[in-house]
Order: C-alpha cells, then sequence, then structure tokens
C-alpha cells in the first residue's frame, strides 16, 4: 500500500482528481486497518467492556490522518460494522452500537477528529503532542462510553466497569502510539500521507 501511494503520488495519472482519490485511498485503507483490530480484544469477567486495541489504534490515525480523513476513516468503519463485518470487538451490526459499549463505538467519531484538528492545529508534531491529543480523545471515549453504559447499569458503576480498570493499560497504549507516531514521522510514509 505504501509503494502504491508513493508510485500514485509522484505520476500524473488523473491529475485533477489525484489528491482526492489519493485521500480516499488513504481513509479506505485506514477504515480496514482499524477494523483488523477487531479481535485483538480481551474479555473481562463482570463487564461488557472488553480490553481492546482497537481505540488506540483510532487515536494513532487520526494523529497521522487529521481531523477531515479520521473522521470520514471511523465513519466507513462504523458504516462497515453497521452492515454486518465483525469490526465491533469481533461482533457486528446495529444491535452493538445501541448496546452497553455503544457509547465508546460513537465516542471514535468525536474523538478522532478531536485527536487530528489538535495535531493539524500544533506547529510542532512532536510526540508530546500527539500523546497530549490521545490523551484527550481518551478521554472523550471514557465520556461517551461511561455515560452510554449508565443508562444500562447507572452513572457511577458504569465509571466502575467501563473508566477505572482500564485507565493504566490506556497509558500504556498511548506512550507506545506516540512513541511510533515519532518513528513514523522518520518515515518517508509520514511526506507521502502529509
Amino acid at each position: 500500500m505504501v509503494i502504491l501511494l508513493h508510485i500514485f503520488r509522484q505520476t500524473n495519472i488523473l491529475h485533477p482528481y489525484k489528491k482526492l482519490i489519493l485521500d480516499w485511498l488513504v481513509v479506505l485503507f485506514s477504515s480496514i486497518v482499524i477494523s483488523l483490530c477487531s479481535p485483538l480484544v480481551i474479555h473481562l469477567p463482570n463487564t461488557p467492556v472488553p480490553i481492546a486495541l482497537q481505540p488506540h489504534v483510532i487515536l494513532f490515525v487520526a494523529a497521522i490522518l487529521g481531523s477531515q480523513r479520521a473522521t470520514l476513516a471511523v465513519l466507513l468503519f462504523l458504516v462497515q460494522g453497521a452492515f454486518g463485518l465483525p469490526v465491533f470487538g469481533g461482533k457486528a451490526g446495529i444491535a452493538c452500537i445501541l448496546g452497553p459499549t455503544g457509547g465508546y463505538i460513537l465516542g471514535y467519531v468525536l474523538a478522532a477528529f478531536l485527536v487530528g484538528l489538535i495535531v493539524e492545529l500544533s506547529t510542532k508534531k512532536t510526540a508530546s503532542i500527539v500523546f497530549v491529543a490521545m490523551v484527550l480523545g481518551n478521554i472523550i471515549l471514557y465520556l461517551f462510553g461511561a455515560s452510554w453504559l449508565g443508562s444500562f447499569v447507572g452513572t457511577s458503576r458504569a465509571i466502575e466497569l467501563g473508566v477505572i480498570p482500564f485507565i493504566p493499560g490506556a497509558l500504556l497504549k498511548l506512550i507506545f502510539f506516540a512513541i511510533l507516531y515519532k518513528r513514523y514521522k522518520e518515515t518517508s510514509l509520514y511526506l507521502t500521507l502529509n
């Protein structure tokens, strides 16, 4: 995919539409990457919320793509799940979006937009800026997720089941993805996508 994007960017094929086509290819590829992370979950006892890599991949993709392309990638991912692809922790369908973990799923859209926007607006796109942006995105996910889960189990129980157990692991994943972003900036893919 990286080679294809680089070749496409260097040619004058479909010149007036090249940027638009490239953006849509990146959005499509990103939604597929997000979807492929779906099976990477650990189900915990006594909570409907699993430990998952997918939310943090979404935040990382948002840091790379920016607000518009990241939001489109997440919306395309949601459409995939709504139409039956098992992309919501190995599950699929509208029932997942309307179920206890639906707030986390819907929160992906705003979190992706916010993270992408913060990174776009920052003059220095450092790992620290990306880390802070992703922490804020993660807070959005917790707010949406716990609020929605609270309608099923009550607010205090939602925080107990859907936020507190996940904070240490989330911090580790956010640190990992901030370091990965720093490495990504050193690659030619950074120049291709930006």
